[in-house]
């Protein structure tokens, strides 16, 4: 078995509180994650206040996980996210999980969490 490789980490701002975004990583992630064929919605793996690991969104690589960082940016949140995975893909493959999980975490739930829906049960 290959070492784990990190092969994608970056950061999103998003409009909303780190218990919202920590919520919809978790128990929301199904009315938001819009899956393409292929893959299948995200098991969490483990979940704290600031953190949250799903499995892979994809079958054919079932031992990839994705990594989020959440952490307090004024009333906001930066959202960090890192992929790994032991057996990656071709450069082509490797671009291509790039760009979809940078469409999913930054126009995908940061559509939805302006639509208001995410919001619902939330106290400060």
């Amino acid at each position: 078995m290959s070492a784990r490789q990190v092969l994608a980490d970056r950061t999103h701002r998003l409009d909303a509180p780190v218990s919202v975004i920590q919520r919809a990583l978790s128990r929301d992630r199904a009315k938001w994650v819009v899956l393409h064929p292929g893959e299948v919605l995200p098991e969490v793996l483990d979940l704290g206040a600031e953190r949250v690991v799903w499995s892979s969104l994809w079958p054919v690589s079932p031992d990839d996980t994705v990594e989020f960082a959440l952490s307090r940016y004024g009333t906001k949140t930066a959202l960090r996210f890192r992929w790994l995975t032991d057996s990656p893909p071709d450069e082509r493959g490797i671009a291509i999980t790039r760009q979809r999980l940078n469409t999913l975490l930054a126009s995908t739930l940061r559509g939805w969490l302006t639509q208001g829906r995410a919001w619902a049960g939330y106290t400060r």
